[in-house]
C-alpha cells in the first residue's frame, strides 16, 4: 500500500501475491449497434458502440461484408480500442454477428480479449454464446410524429453511482470497481443524422 492506493506487486514463480480486483464493472449501459439505410434493402453504413468509443463501418453490396472505416472516441484520452478490419454475418449473410462482452455490456465485432482502455489494461471478454436474434424483435420508434415513450425521454442516469474508486480518482482519472451509470437517450450524440 503507497500513498496513492494499492500498488501492482510483480509474479513470483509466475504466481501474484498481491490481490485481483475488477475494475469497470457497471449496471446500467447504453452499448448499441446503428445501421444506416439510403434507399433499398442493404444498409449503407453500421455504428457498433463500445463503451466510450464506437467504430463505424461501411457495408459492400458485392462482397456482402461490413469493412471497418473509422473509429470514435466519445470521452477519454485513454480509450484506445481496436476493432477487425470485417464483421462476420450470420449464414445467410443476412446480419452483422456482434458479441457483448461479459459482465460490461461493450459490444465488439469480433469475439475474444479486447483492451479498451490502454492505463489501467481494461479488458473486455466475448464470444460465442448464446445467441440473440434481434432483428426478429425489432420496434421502430417514428420519431417524425413525436410519440415518444416516456423511458426515451428520461434525462437521469441509468443505473448505479460509482463507488470503491482509487485514490486517483480524485485527480480525474476515474478508476473505480463500480462505475457510473450512463446518462439518458437524450443525451447521447446520434451516430447518423436522418434528414
Amino acid at each position: 500500500m503507497g500513498l496513492l492506493g494499492p500498488w501492482p506487486l510483480p509474479l513470483v514463480n509466475n504466481h501474484c501475491y498481491g490481490t485481483y480486483k475488477d475494475f469497470g464493472s457497471h449496471v446500467g449501459d447504453w452499448e448499441h449497434m446503428s445501421l444506416m439505410f439510403q434507399g433499398g434493402d442493404s444498409p449503407s453504413s453500421m455504428y457498433v458502440s463500445a463503451h466510450d468509443a464506437g467504430a463505424f463501418y461501411t457495408f459492400n453490396k458485392k462482397t456482402r461484408q461490413f469493412t471497418y472505416e473509422r473509429m470514435e472516441i466519445r470521452k477519454g484520452i485513454m480509450q484506445r480500442p481496436t476493432f477487425p478490419d470485417v464483421v462476420e454475418l450470420t449464414p445467410r449473410a443476412t446480419h452483422p454477428v456482434l458479441f457483448a462482452a461479459k459482465g460490461s455490456h461493450g459490444l465488439w465485432t469480433a469475439p475474444g480479449k479486447h483492451k479498451y482502455v490502454r492505463l489501467p489494461r481494461l479488458y473486455d471478454v466475448s464470444g460465442y454464446g448464446i445467441p440473440w436474434l434481434t432483428w426478429q424483435r425489432v420496434e421502430i420508434i417514428n420519431t417524425a410524429l413525436g410519440a415518444f415513450p416516456a423511458w426515451l425521454l428520461f434525462y437521469g442516469k441509468w443505473g448505479n453511482p460509482r463507488s470503491k474508486c482509487h485514490p486517483l480518482s480524485r485527480v480525474g482519472l476515474h478508476i473505480c470497481q463500480l462505475s457510473d451509470g450512463p446518462t439518458g437517450i437524450p443525451m447521447k450524440k446520434q451516430n447518423y443524422n436522418c434528414s
